[in-house]
């Protein structure tokens, strides 16, 4: 069962209802979010035209949901904007192969721009994608998807009303995917007005149908090259800035200004404080920062681990190095070492399959735990605890 941290808004308004001697602005200008555990319906804005949502970082929504999008608007009205966002880190997790998407624009968002977003660390089964085409006169244009795991990157499946005229251009598509467009030009090719000029790596295996019909026929096929700083547990927005000489900004694309995305540095805000998970208290499998190789279960844990698979747990805190063993909540055989910043860490401890306690070496302080797993099963919690390990599980 789902049980991190409560939702968190925090919000840089740049609006003003009432300023006197100044004419009031006709709607509030919400600029930037921080977002974090929310559900499927925590925020709406339902039924308003013209609305920009831009400069947000949200990641880890959607945790207990079903059907849903980083962003996700229906029925707003037409003329929407949603740029420059950072979205990451949203895995499908009530039923792996469902509906969910990194942004969706669902039935009703007619004339909808989507510019300017990096998704990225997205992961999915056969029906998570990058984006929704739907509805009418939707542009889709210099967005980043990269380091996703999706059965397509633009889902062109309207469902209760008609899709038309959708622009798909100047995207960069970073990994490998399934396929590009989930009908492709033998599905709904009535949809789109101009799918061109996006920039691909890997050369996906759909892309030479979809130019032998018409489609893609100024595609780029290059690694865009991105300056990345962090290894891939640590990635962050930031990683997919571009160089001058990057192919994809000779293609045409526009560098994002990653830096303006998410809360400022100067913002009186203790993220690391408001989310530490104290490791003598049960720490839910499934609130895991980031993760590899394996699958959520409904809000009841991790499953399905690959040999190798890891969970990454930011912001852990040992206290005073007074705890000496874990003890886990598990079903099946799942076999993982603990580590210490990175999946080659430092290692602490580790459980052995069949055993559901083990010793770990004392640590202090807050740490970045990582779970690598050796073998399958269902792993729900798990706690550190001080003193000696009961005889029994010795």
């Amino acid at each position: 069962m789902f049980t991190g941290p409560p939702l968190v808004l925090t919000a840089l308004l740049a609006c003003a209802f009432c300023n006197a001697g100044t004419a009031a602005p006709p709607r509030p200008n919400v600029v930037i979010f921080f977002v974090d555990d929310a559900a499927y319906a925590d925020l709406g804005c339902y039924g308003s035209r013209k609305n920009r949502i831009a400069f947000n970082d949200i990641s880890h929504v959607c945790r207990d949901s079903h059907d849903f999008g980083g962003i996700e608007a229906w029925g707003p009205g037409r003329d929407n904007v949603w740029e420059n966002n950072a979205i990451h880190d949203i895995d499908q997790s009530v039923t792996w192969d469902g509906w969910a998407h990194g942004l969706f624009p669902d039935d009703g968002c007619h004339y909808h721009t989507i510019r300017n977003n990096i998704v990225y660390e997205i992961q999915g089964g056969r029906a998570t994608a990058g984006v929704m085409c739907k509805s009418g006169g939707q542009v889709v244009e210099n967005n980043i998807f990269a380091d996703n795991v999706l059965a397509w990157v633009f889902s062109d499946m309207p469902y209760i009303e008609p899709a038309f005229t959708q622009v798909i251009r100047r995207n960069i598509v970073f990994g490998p995917v399934p396929k590009i467009y989930g009908q492709g030009n033998t599905g709904r090719p009535q949809i789109f007005k101009e799918v061109d000029g996006n920039i691909f790596w890997p050369r996906p295996e759909q892309l030479d149908a979809l130019q032998k019909g018409g489609w893609e026929t100024n595609a780029v096929v290059a690694d865009p090259g991105f300056l990345r700083k962090n290894k891939p547990w640590d990635t962050t927005h930031e990683d997919y800035r571009l160089p001058p000489d990057s192919p994809a900004v000779k293609a045409g694309f526009q560098p994002i200004d990653a830096g303006k995305i998410g809360l400022r540095d100067d913002f009186p805000f203790d993220r690391k404080d408001m989310f530490r998970k104290p490791a003598w208290e049960e720490i839910e499998a499934e609130d895991y920062d980031r993760m590899r190789g394996l699958k959520t279960c409904g809000g009841f844990g991790i499953q399905n681990m690959q040999s190798g698979a890891w969970a990454k747990y930011e912001n852990v805190d040992f206290g005073d190095g007074t705890l000496t063993h874990i003890r886990a909540w598990l079903t099946g055989k799942p076999a993982f070492e603990l580590r210490l910043g990175s999946p080659e860490g430092r290692l602490i401890g580790s459980i052995a399959a069949g055993e559901s306690m083990a010793k770990v070496e004392p640590v202090k302080g807050r740490q970045t735990l990582f779970l690598v797993f050796q073998g399958d099963g269902l792993l729900d919690s798990f706690v550190y605890m001080p003193g000696d390990m009961p005889a029994e599980a010795k």
